[in-house]
C-alpha cells in the first residue's frame, strides 16, 4: 500500500480513538463526580444560573478526557505511521 494513503487511514482511524476515549470518560464521568444538587446539566440556562456551584473538581474529568483522547490519538499516530 502507498505510505501517504496508509498515514492518511491511521490519521483518521487515530481522531477516531481519539473521539472514542474522549467520549468514554465523558460518558463514565458522571459515575466519580456527582454534580452539583439543583443543576440540570442537559439545560444550559441551569448551568449559567448555577455556575457558583461548581468547584475546581467539577472540570477536572473533562479536562482529562481532553487530555487522554488527545493523548490516544496522538499515540496511534506516531507508534503505526510509516516515517
Amino acid at each position: 500500500m502507498n505510505p501517504i494513503l496508509k498515514n492518511i487511514f491511521i490519521f483518521i482511524g487515530s481522531i477516531i480513538l481519539g473521539v472514542l476515549a474522549n467520549s468514554a470518560i465523558v460518558t463514565i464521568s458522571p459515575f466519580f463526580i456527582h454534580q452539583p444538587e439543583g443543576v440540570d446539566v442537559k439545560n444550559i440556562k441551569s448551568i449559567a444560573d448555577n455556575i457558583s456551584l461548581y468547584e475546581p473538581i467539577y472540570f477536572l474529568m473533562p479536562y482529562l478526557a481532553h487530555a487522554i483522547g488527545a493523548f490516544v490519538a496522538a499515540y496511534f499516530v506516531s507508534r503505526f505511521a510509516v516515517r
